[in-house]
């Protein structure tokens, strides 16, 4: 998970971590998408990217 101008990618992973744990203690690949606080994300697995953007 990266943002497309991959700068500050630890700090922004982990306050979506810690939004997404806080809400039910527990931590889902989508709560981590739709809590990551930039406007603009993506992930990869196995070579397949998807990208999320705020509007």
């Amino acid at each position: 998970m990266y943002t497309p101008s991959q700068r500050a990618d630890r700090q922004a992973l982990g306050a979506a971590l810690v939004l997404s744990a806080s809400q039910d203690r527990q931590v889902s690949l989508t709560e981590i998408i739709n809590n990551h606080p930039t406007n603009e994300v993506e992930v990869e697995v196995d070579g397949v990217v998807y990208r999320r953007r705020h509007r």
